[in-house]
């Protein structure tokens, strides 16, 4: 966390972090290219986590998440993001939510299962037409 209010983006994630990420993935997917051509016939594709999670974010509303608690942990106690890290989910007097499928996170670092239950099904819909497989 930090105080500098222009550190964030719009969905409350550090835009410095944000920026390595895409960084990284860039030469990743370079990296990937390049095998290919070393490699042409296998089948080499690229999970694309960053933008599955992205998607999730801009999307809440309607794949069922409470809007009010997109950045809150389900499982956790206190701050802004329900998440202390002396105070974490499973010691004692730390509550859980009523509804964990309401949440994209469970316990401020793990997501809930119907977090990636949408991320794997946008992560299967982004590669499954890059396998080539006839179904």
């Amino acid at each position: 966390m930090t105080n500098n209010s222009t550190a964030y983006d719009e969905y409350h994630c550090l835009k410095d972090l944000n920026s390595f990420a895409i960084f990284y993935n860039c030469y990743l997917q370079q990296a990937i290219d390049e095998l290919k051509k070393d490699y042409p016939n296998i089948t080499l594709i690229y999970g694309d986590y960053y933008n599955a999670f992205l998607w999730l974010l801009q999307n809440p509303v309607s794949l069922g998440f409470d809007n009010n608690s997109l950045q809150k942990a389900c499982c956790g106690i206190g701050g802004e993001y329900n998440y202390d890290v002396q105070r974490r989910c499973g010691d004692p007097g730390v509550p859980v939510c009523i509804d964990p499928s309401t949440h994209i996170s469970w316990d401020g670092i793990h997501l809930t299962q119907n977090a990636y239950s949408w991320i794997t099904r946008w992560l299967i819909d982004d590669m499954l037409p890059k396998l080539d497989c006839q179904l």
